[in-house]
């Protein structure tokens, strides 16, 4: 009791506001109680207190619950990647997981009841009933965490935060409490210290990015939707989606909204370039996946984003891919005075003389959660990619609060890339040869593409034994000292163009107009994009499971690795070089797509799901062509349409394999085909047709820019699954005017 007493009054009197004073308004607190000490920033001993926000100003928190057997949990998730095992691949619906791993129900209830006590009104809460979003005023919120909310100002920025930590029942097993200090927020990669999009001649288009790097024909994400995790109003980030498919040739693709908490206001468009190049990158990666899904919350403040990232676990229909260009600085363990010891500068490689101590980095409280989410993902068969930041070898260091292409020299990670359930993804600038198809003509690391070991989480198993990878942790979790050697985490995993800001990147759509994105910010989502490609070919199985699993697998493998990945050897992070194999500026380097793909398939095989059934698919697929969509004239013609095969399920198991188009100019009984590269054939039977090659497969199009002479036509179309079977063609009437 003593030492939790004088820890509130330390924190107290190191803000600026007297022991005595804010002893008359210390709650009492008792052997009932937990207190989450963590959970109250370090750096308020820096801030300068301004006074108190209003008592009825309402705020949104979030609460962690623990799970009731950890042990189980790991003992499984071992299981599920071990080819031996026969729950091998076997990975969880949120439902079942829900049932065996999940809070209980009578916790989760004494945790509505306990927050309907203190006023506070639920509205979200996860399908495994651990993470609980409610909202209540800053005087409820107070009472209830027995807590001291107090405004504060650093630099200008002016922030409320707790003073004290939060104190919660010690019968209810909450471990982290979110939103409290509205400092703690995410930032968006693409906030690059001001650097909006323009035209820029240096950057990449998907289709030379495809080409670059390898992408195997006739495998276009079909079959599989992916993910984002953001915030705010979507209407024009849909809108200018929708502009770079028709730029592209691509089949306008649907997206849907997933709004947490559901009645948020969801007016921000603060972050709509980082959207664009989330939403653009995958879909140009992969031009035939089902959909996007925006996972999106009100704000990027920690507790309404955790929420999102929890809203897509535990959706039944979640895709299996998800991808955020967003983070924060790792959790700093304790406000121990160890961080500060100049032997942590060691892990920095800054070289740097300004260079921040470690506790200038400020602790948030998101992480174990987010490392809880993403846990359940991996078990679900589900793969999360993050970018790994823009600050090089350093974090965003929270104050101030801006996101920017500069190294800060806090030697930490950023979260959520570096949790081990998540596929870190750094950042290079690629050049192309101008040709077409284009090739490679130079790819380095990007100055400041995000990469360290963190000094304090531990390497999961499938880093150890990797060459370069080798920095041990210097601290424990508590902030202690540490010699034990133990590996610590090292991020990126991968890489992907980032581009330079300034002269290199990728061309995307915003605000309707042709612009450049970059960071990476861009590299997350393009991986998410290949991945899905990758995906794509396990549809109708359990699928291929966590990413990092099977390219650590291939990266132990010279043999494989050379297949499967380029590797970058040439330029720095401002701390860490570029090497042959690992390094913590690109992991393992960029994608050999078509090689990926193959090498997956070998080290982490796709399985049937347990008792599914088996059968042989004899039915054909089944086209369309979408009439609104028609674009005819003389110089320049699109069709676009869709093709269904239904596999071995009335619902849908078979994946449409490819899908082309034949065009022909009719001539009484007769037809002249349009052929690739040679014009019309000469007239003859309708019956033999020229087919040309569509862009995509469920959803498809094709666009043919060459001078179509007047008259009228029939286009053809047909489509080919996985299975081998052919269906019927269908046909459209049309006139070129």
């Amino acid at each position: 009791m003593t030492k939790i007493l004088a820890t509130v009054v330390v924190l107290a009197a190191a803000t600026g506001v007297t022991a005595r004073a804010e002893a008359r308004v210390l709650p009492v607190i008792t052997t009932a109680d937990r207190v989450l000490v963590a959970d109250v920033s370090p750096r308020l001993s820096q801030a300068q207190l301004v006074g108190s926000p209003p008592a009825t100003q309402r705020m949104r928190i979030g609460l962690a619950l623990a799970h009731p057997d950890p042990a189980g949990e790991d003992a499984l998730l071992t299981r599920l990647f071990d080819r031996s095992s026969p729950d091998y691949h076997q990975f969880l619906t949120p439902a079942r997981y829900a049932q065996r791993f999940g809070v209980r129900e009578a916790t989760q209830d004494a945790v509505r009841d306990w927050l309907a006590g203190g006023g506070l009104r639920v509205e979200h809460v996860t399908g495994a009933g651990d993470y609980f979003l409610a909202s209540g005023t800053v005087a409820q919120v107070q009472a209830l965490l027995k807590t001291t909310i107090r405004r504060y100002d650093i630099g200008g920025e002016s922030f409320d935060a707790n003073a004290t930590p939060p104190v919660v029942p010690r019968r209810l097993p909450i471990f982290d409490v979110l939103g409290l200090d509205s400092s703690r927020r995410y930032r968006t990669m693409a906030d690059l210290n001001g650097v909006a999009a323009s035209p820029n001649t240096g950057s990449q288009s998907p289709e030379d990015l495809r080409s670059i790097y390898e992408h195997p024909d006739g495998i276009d994400g079909d079959g599989v939707s992916v993910a984002i995790l953001g915030n705010g109003a979507t209407d024009s980030v849909i809108a200018d989606l929708h502009t770079f498919d028709d730029l592209h040739g691509l089949p306008q693709l649907p997206v849907d909204v997933v709004r947490t908490p559901a009645n948020g206001d969801f007016s921000d468009t603060s972050g709509n370039l980082e959207w664009n190049i989330d939403m653009q990158a995958i879909h140009g990666m992969a031009p035939a996946i089902t959909r996007e899904v925006l996972y999106f919350s009100p704000s990027l403040v920690d507790s309404e984003i955790v929420a999102s990232l929890g809203t897509w676990v535990n959706d039944p229909n979640g895709p299996p891919i998800m991808s955020a260009s967003l983070g924060q600085c790792e959790q700093v363990p304790g406000a121990n005075p160890v961080l500060n010891d100049p032997a942590l500068y060691a892990v920095n490689g800054n070289d740097n003389p300004d260079a921040l101590p470690v506790s200038q980095g400020v602790s948030q409280s998101s992480q174990p959660t987010t490392t809880m989410l993403l846990q359940q993902a991996v078990m679900e068969g589900r793969t999360f990619f993050a970018a790994s930041g823009d600050n090089g070898s350093s974090c965003n260091a929270a104050y101030p609060s801006a996101n920017g292409v500069a190294n800060q020299g806090v030697p930490l990670t950023s979260d959520p890339a570096n949790t081990p359930f998540s596929t870190g993804v750094g950042g290079t600038v690629l050049y192309s040869d101008g040709n077409e198809p284009a090739a490679r003509f130079q790819e380095v690391a990007w100055t400041h593409s995000g990469g360290n070991a963190s000094p304090f989480i531990r390497a999961p198993d499938y880093q150890a034994g990797v060459p370069n990878l080798n920095r041990p942790c210097t601290v424990d979790s508590n902030g202690q000292p540490t010699n034990s050697g133990e590996l610590c985490r090292g991020v990126p995993d991968v890489a992907a163009i980032s581009g330079d800001v300034v002269s290199n990147g990728y061309s995307i759509v915003s605000d309707g107009a042709e612009a450049s994105g970059a960071g990476t910010s861009l590299s997350s989502p393009l991986w998410a994009g290949m991945w899905a490609d990758l995906a794509s070919t396990a549809v109708g199985t359990t699928g291929y499971g966590f990413a990092n699993r099977a390219i650590y697998a291939i990266a132990k493998d010279g043999a494989r690795y050379a297949q499967a990945f380029h590797d970058i050897t040439t330029g720095s992070n401002g701390g860490n070089p570029a090497l042959v194999g690992y390094d913590y500026v690109t992991g393992f380097g960029v994608p050999r797509l078509a090689g990926l793909i193959y090498q997956v398939q070998q080290v982490t095989p796709a399985v049937a799901r347990r008792g599914a059934s088996r059968c042989r698919d004899r039915s054909a697929p089944v086209s369309a062509f979408k009439r609104r969509a028609l674009r005819a004239s003389n110089r320049r013609l699109v069709l676009a349409g869709t093709s269904r095969d239904r596999g071995c399920r009335a619902r849908g198991a078979g994946r449409v394999a490819r899908v082309k188009v034949a065009v022909a100019r009719v001539r009484g009984k007769r037809c002249a085909f349009l052929r690739p590269k040679r014009g019309f054939s000469p007239s003859r039977s309708c019956t033999r047709a020229t087919y040309l090659k569509a862009r995509g497969s469920s959803r498809w199009r094709l666009t043919v820019r060459r001078r179509m002479p007047r008259g009228t036509y029939r286009a053809y179309v047909r489509a080919v699954d996985a299975s081998g079977n052919v269906g019927r063609r269908t046909a459209l009437r049309f006139r070129v005017r």
